[in-house]
């Protein structure tokens, strides 16, 4: 059948019952397809006999998005992981659902070649959760997101239907472009057996500068004035005091100042164009500003990198019990009005309130410390006031987590109720049975 096994064992059970929103479910059984014609085969019959199926990659998702909620199987991708292929001369990455993002990204630019989109957790995320949830990360804001790189798509119905989307070509307009519309759909309309992705040139070059500030709405508006100068950063990632001292414990090296924002900015293309940005994005800075900038040196890159997407398990090591992780996106003219309103919701709220995030593209990480045993509804208001600010700023609830189970309830305040409809009637026409994700993303 193509498939490496069904497991009921108790351990299996409970190892695939939650993901990182840290809900959890009760699965039925596991099953390990390594096929399409296996997978097809599940779906066909779960659909006949009306059971549930939870599709899953890494479980690395933050919104209970592969979370079995009620009684079904869970269908783990993790055995369908080859790269099929890389091509040079078409620029294209045929690969599995399985494939983990960052070893995908090192195959690829062995050839000479980009896979930009880059997670935080790219060390262990897969491609197919990167497809489903629309995958961004800190290179979006030059590069854009995973829509923007799947071209093509092998997906299986909940009926078992095997339809063929896309191609590999670079341009395509005959009919509707479903592609698309299965991007981000978070595995409630099909799940995908295999994936094309458009390559680009590998960058010759790139560097990094971090810039520290002593108020985090400064750093906004040194964003704000790096972009007025007609520069677009490879990446512009925000941190707020509370990350800062996680990320520079010691301060700004030989200066008593007190660190309220730090921003890490990224360039790239060749030598003399990276150049020209850092001294840019420098100027950029100390005009909105900074108090200290710095260029790192050739193999220090990484070593910051990794402080950066080590930024949220490092939060959990505040002291507080618990932390709900939110990521709303605004217009990134309005970031330090977002900031901004964090604080004013923090200090309203009594409780803290930690930032961090892709401040070039407006995505920003929210994260609400507290003791859910005695604090739930605080927290809850403050999830609902984050929430309700991005909206007033012209912003969305998510930017690139998705809606999963966890922002379900508050997808009406984003959305009106016409948009909603047309959103579960493509619902209904994929799965009338409704049994491939059910109530995820549309409150049951």
């Amino acid at each position: 059948m193509g498939c490496d096994g069904v497991s009921t064992e108790v351990l299996d059970l409970k190892v695939y019952s939650y993901d990182a929103s840290g809900l959890e479910g009760s699965p039925l059984a596991v099953v390990f397809p390594r096929d399409t014609e296996a997978v097809s085969r599940v779906l066909a019959i779960c659909h006949d006999e009306g059971v549930r199926v939870y599709p899953r990659g890494a479980g690395s998702g933050r919104t209970g998005g592969s979370v079995p909620c009620e009684p079904g199987i869970v269908l783990s991708f993790e055995k369908m992981n080859q790269i099929l292929e890389l091509s040079r001369s078409d620029s294209v990455a045929r690969v599995q659902p399985g494939v983990v993002t960052g070893r995908l990204q090192e195959e690829v630019e062995r050839l000479g070649l980009f896979y930009p989109p880059d997670p935080a957790s790219l060390s262990f995320c897969t491609i197919g959760g990167n497809v489903a949830t629309c995958a961004g990360g800190p290179r979006a804001v030059k590069y854009g997101v995973t829509r923007d790189y799947c071209i093509g798509l092998l997906v299986v119905t909940p009926k078992g239907e095997v339809l063929r989307l896309g191609g590999r070509t670079m341009k395509g307009v005959s009919g509707y472009d479903l592609v698309r519309l299965m991007v981000g759909s978070e595995g409630t309309l099909s799940v995908f057996t295999e994936i094309v992705l458009r390559l680009i040139p590998l960058p010759k070059s790139k560097g990094v500068m971090v810039s520290y500030f002593k108020d985090v709405e400064d750093a906004g508006l040194a964003i704000e004035e790096i972009f007025a100068r007609g520069i677009v950063p490879r990446t512009a990632e925000i941190m707020d005091e509370a990350c800062s001292a996680i990320v520079a414990p010691d301060g700004i090296p030989g200066r008593d100042v007190r660190v309220g924002a730090i921003l890490l900015l990224e360039a790239d293309g060749d030598q003399e164009e990276v150049r020209f940005q850092l001294s840019e994005m420098e100027g950029a800075s100390l005009t909105q500003g900074a108090v200290f900038v710095r260029v790192a040196k050739k193999g220090e890159e990484e070593m910051i990198w990794e402080l950066r997407r080590n930024l949220s398990p490092a939060v959990r090591r505040l002291g507080f019990p618990d932390k709900i992780s939110e990521d709303i996106v605004v217009p990134r003219g309005r970031i330090p009005a977002m900031l901004k309103a964090l604080k004013s919701i923090e200090r309203r709220l009594g409780i803290k309130i930690v930032c961090f995030g892709h401040a070039g593209d407006g995505n920003l990480h929210v994260n609400i410390l507290c003791d859910l045993s005695n604090e739930r509804e605080k927290a809850m208001d403050a999830v609902e006031a984050v929430f309700r600010e991005a909206l007033a700023l012209s912003g969305r609830i998510s930017g690139e987590h998705g809606i999963g189970l966890t922002k379900r309830t508050y997808l009406p305040w984003e959305l009106d109720e016409g948009v909603l409809n047309a959103m579960k009637a493509i619902k209904g026409l994929f799965d009338p049975k409704n049994i491939l994700n059910p109530n995820k993303v549309f409150q049951a």
